[in-house]
């Protein structure tokens, strides 16, 4: 028993002396504005994805990321939802500065809809993804990171839990159209 503690001691520090630490994420902030004749519509939402991960090799990376979102549409109406996705990523090619990776990640998360001041939408959302992402390395310490969400595989399930309605979804496919807002979507890392 004594060896077998000492072999998996052995394996796991090997893994942590080779392992980097990064960080990362996304911050937005989006206000727009509409008139409509005498009517103004103004629109303001936010973002905030801190992502923290390992590198456990050159090729292969486990991590999380925290997502808070919020929008308010006049007051006449609001949303914010929350998400955790763990992930795990494989490079699969290295071109210079380029990394073609695959992501797989598992997503938790729920959003509450407010019509004024009464809730009208309250759902959970578990999925399973799979989709390709590219790295570029600007320097040793700092990557751009993208995720082709436009390529993607996955399913999800959500349930209301105002109305007790439960649906599920499947997708396998691609956009031809990259230029949509979300399907590119660019981020950070800090590696220490």
């Amino acid at each position: 028993m004594k060896k077998v503690f000492f072999i998996c001691s052995l394996a796991l520090a090997s893994i942590a002396a080779n392992a980097q630490l990064y960080v990362g994420g996304s911050l937005g902030l989006t206000t727009s504005a509409t008139k409509n004749g005498s009517v103004e519509t103004t629109t303001s939402s936010f973002t905030l994805a801190p992502e923290v991960g390992y590198s456990l090799s050159d090729k292969f990376d486990v991590g999380g990321v925290l997502s808070l979102t919020g929008s308010d549409n006049n007051g006449v109406s609001s949303t914010s939802a929350w998400s955790f996705a763990p992930y795990a990523r494989y490079a699969v090619a290295e071109l210079g500065k380029f990394k073609l990776l695959g992501k797989a990640l598992i997503s938790m998360g729920g959003n509450k809809v407010k019509a004024g001041s009464t809730l009208t939408t309250d759902n959970t959302t578990v999925a399973v993804g799979v989709l390709p992402m590219v790295t570029y390395s600007l320097t040793d310490h700092v990557l751009l990171t993208t995720e082709l969400s436009f390529l993607r595989l996955g399913f999800s399930t959500t349930s209301n839990g105002l109305t007790d309605a439960t649906s599920a979804s499947f997708n396998f496919g691609a956009n031809s159209n990259l230029f949509t807002t979300g399907n590119l979507l660019v981020g950070f890392a800090y590696i220490f």
